[in-house]
């Protein structure tokens, strides 16, 4: 809301129309891995609400943050499955978005 408010009037419509477009991107992703994967409501309100941040990012810093996401979540997926969990153990995905956030904000 406040980014919202921020572009808003600053006028700054393109990184406005990015925010949006970022939300509804990630926010779609996850509900669509919600619906299929089982993955909670908090990790897609995470997903929705992070990608307002995103369109003021870098793409060095998206690249970073989208490596360590997919680092993190590898290494739950195979920790998981190494304490004799299967393909439907659930794990959470909160870490890994939070610290794919705050790399792509902050770089």
């Amino acid at each position: 809301m406040l980014l919202t408010a921020g572009s808003a009037a600053h006028g700054d419509w393109r990184g406005l129309l990015l925010s949006g477009l970022a939300a509804a991107a990630a926010g779609a992703v996850l509900l669509l891995c919600w619906r299929f994967a089982g993955t909670g409501f908090g990790d897609v309100r995470m997903a929705a609400l992070g990608g307002l941040g995103l369109g003021h990012a870098t793409h060095q810093g998206l690249w970073l943050a989208f490596v360590a996401f997919t680092v993190i979540t590898v290494t739950q997926a195979v920790i998981s499955l190494m304490r004799s969990g299967d393909r439907q153990t659930t794990f959470p995905y909160g870490p890994a978005l939070a610290v794919g956030f705050l790399l792509a904000a902050t770089l």
